[in-house]
């Protein structure tokens, strides 16, 4: 093999390595799809019985919920960052960073107050805009190298839970 050939090689490998999603972490997301699941499945299933009625608010106030998660994920992310800064620019990469941060809870608290139709679609909306925070929070540096690869999956399940069970009740 080549020189640049082994070059090439090495960085896939390190590359490989730091997006590998640590076990913990990818055991805990996926766990963490199965409210997605089982309540999009009952709404999906059992529209419009009292038990999807049920279902249907579970699934929102739980995605509600994830939603504030990922916040607070993002603040540790920018917290651990810049601690206590010690420049101007820093201090307003933090600034912006808790703001950012802050964002998902109260835009899940506000979801919460809508009716659950209504709050689906706006979770929906919120979990796209969270995603693209979370990938511009990966390339920043912000978020470990792996939290991307674990993100992307997890998000576009939510999502299509979500979607499932907001395509069945506004049918």
């Amino acid at each position: 093999m080549s020189e640049l050939a082994q070059q090439g090689a090495g960085k896939r490998a390190a590359r490989k390595k730091r997006t590998r999603i640590p076990l913990s972490a990818g055991f805990a997301g996926y766990a963490g799809l199965i409210p997605f699941a089982g309540t999009a499945f009952l709404v999906w299933f059992n529209w419009p019985g009292g038990a999807a009625q049920d279902a249907l608010t579970a699934l929102h106030l739980y995605a509600a919920i994830i939603l504030s998660f990922l916040g607070g994920a993002r603040f540790g992310f920018v917290t651990r960052r810049y601690g206590l800064p010690e420049t101007e620019e820093e201090t307003r990469a933090l600034r912006t960073g808790i703001l950012i941060a802050v964002l998902p809870a109260l835009a899940a608290w506000a979801a919460l107050l809508l009716s659950p139709a209504a709050a689906l679609a706006t979770l929906i909306l919120c979990y796209v805009a969270q995603f693209f925070a979370d990938w511009q929070a990966g390339r920043a540096g912000d978020a470990p190298p792996w939290y991307g690869a674990l993100r992307f999956p997890l998000t576009l399940f939510a999502l299509a839970a979500m979607a499932a069970a907001l395509l069945r009740v506004t049918a």
